[in-house]
């Protein structure tokens, strides 16, 4: 008898047999066709998502910021001076942390531009409408690196498409998955800031990283999955700083981990606790081990990769945080009709944003109405799917676990929307492109789960015909999974 039988627990649950709420086949003994069309079906989401944002790179309208940040692409020729004076403290050092700098910057090298390009735009002269005195002080990029930097974006866009494919494809299904990535790629405000030279849509992505990392390393615990978990969210706290807090989460999260095997075993509090933790791995303190260390590998990357920090990253790293708040707050002044009061009217500017206003359901209805001599704009389901999905996906994580890639994808994704939730001072269309990512998360996996039940569905109703005639045919219909 097995150690886990003889003690009463129930044996490890392998990763190929999580229960997404149906019947899957089992995995192929042979890998290599599956691999290659998992690996067709991103390249087509790939190039999809590039097709559709290339119709806008060159008609999206210019934004003042993006004058800033190919100013900053120089920041990438600075990081070979670590300790040089252009580092000290100054507005627009601490006014951004510099992973975004350093990845435009590296966009324009590698399409053969230089990082000397333009000034920054000094707003006190005029947005958009008013260019005349930052055109004429050199402030306006030039059409090529302009290009450059979007092109670079467009990219970064196109790849958080195919993260997507995989992050649902892993939860649910890969057809899921594939709705997932055509679902983001056509997404009108994730079209327009994958075509702008700002760091928004490059932050997605490496939000969409982390999500993957973390689902990855729930299904292998490693120290390699670890510190890949730890660069993505290194990457996107050195970007847009909330990844720190997603961090912390994480080793909190640890903790749970820790304790969930003790809970388990005490005799009045295990019965309650197993409604929570519905299933054991056999992993839970590997997986808590690889994420307590979260908050101090992805700590020491955000400040090896921002020399501003290092000659007193606690001090500094407040200077960061109240200077983006004060930034908040100044918006909310200069635009009170764009001004945030409270997650109540958060979550009511998010509704109108990415329901009313811009969505990929909006799109196709319109795009479908068209072909069919019909007028169908003003249609839209985005929220509505995405939110029954998420809901499943919810669902799905209890079922499986706490320690499962269901539990570890579904976090990731809340954790984030809720930071952006809280802090969101002001409707600027920018902060909501992570939120279009969960969007777009749930209805492909609502897409997938109703699509998975519906299939099987009709193939076990197929095969059962098949029996009533050829009883020798009974032994093919597949059982559902034991409870």
């Amino acid at each position: 008898m097995r150690e886990s039988e003889s003690s009463g627990q129930n044996p490890a649950t392998p990763r190929d047999t999580l229960d997404t709420g149906h019947w899957t086949p089992a995995p192929s003994p042979r890998p290599w066709p599956r691999w290659l069309g998992i690996g067709a079906l991103c390249l087509f989401v790939f190039f999809f998502a590039l097709w559709q944002s290339s119709a806008k790179l060159h008609t999206s309208p210019f934004h003042p910021d993006e004058s800033r940040w190919i100013d900053r692409a120089t920041y990438l020729e600075e990081l070979r001076h670590p300790l040089g004076s252009f580092w000290q403290d100054r507005y627009l050092i601490r006014g951004q942390p510099p992973m975004g700098s350093y990845v435009i910057g590296l966009a324009l090298l590698l399409q053969g531009k230089d990082l000397d390009t333009n000034g920054p735009w000094d707003f006190q002269y005029g947005f958009e409408t008013a260019i005349t005195w930052n055109v004429s002080h050199g402030n306006m990029p030039t059409f090529d690196n302009l290009i450059a930097a979007r092109q670079g974006n467009m990219v970064l866009g196109a790849l958080t498409c195919v993260m997507l494919v995989l992050i649902v494809g892993m939860l649910v299904n890969w057809a899921g998955g594939l709705v997932a990535g055509l679902f983001m790629a056509v997404h009108p405000l994730h079209i327009y800031l994958s075509t702008l030279a700002v760091s928004d849509a490059m932050f997605t992505t490496f939000v969409a990283f982390s999500v993957l990392a973390a689902i990855w390393l729930a299904k292998k615990p490693t120290w390699g999955r670890s510190l890949l978990l730890a660069l993505a969210l290194g990457m996107g706290a050195a970007t847009k700083l909330s990844p720190l807090l997603i961090a912390v989460g994480w080793t909190a999260y640890a903790f749970v981990l820790f304790l969930d095997p003790w809970l388990r075993s005490r005799e009045r509090i295990g019965r309650a606790w197993k409604l929570v933790s519905r299933r054991e791995f056999g992993t839970e303190r590997q997986l808590g081990w690889k994420l307590l260390v979260q908050s101090g590998l992805v700590g020491a990357f955000f400040i090896v990769v921002y020399p501003f920090l290092w000659s007193d990253p606690i001090g500094r790293t407040r200077i960061i945080f109240d200077f983006r708040k004060s930034e908040m707050d100044s918006q909310a002044r200069v635009w009170p009709d764009a001004a945030i009061h409270g997650p109540i009217d958060a979550l009511r500017r998010t509704w109108h944003n990415l329901q009313d206003r811009t969505s990929s359901s909006g799109r196709i209805f319109t795009w479908v109405g068209e072909q069919l001599g019909r007028t169908w704009n003003g249609y839209s389901v985005d929220l509505p799917l995405a939110i029954a999905g998420l809901a499943i996906l919810v669902y799905l994580a209890w079922k499986n676990g706490l320690a499962s890639p269901h539990m570890l994808g579904m976090l990731a994704i809340a954790a984030q929307s809720v930071v952006i939730l809280g802090a969101l001072g002001v409707d600027f269309d920018r902060y909501y492109e992570p939120l279009v990512f969960a969007t777009a998360t749930g209805v492909g996996v609502l897409f997938g789960w109703v699509g998975s039940l519906l299939w099987n569905a009709v193939r076990n109703r197929s095969l059962r015909h098949d029996a009533s005639v050829n009883p020798a045919t009974t032994s093919a219909i597949p059982q559902a999974p034991p409870a």
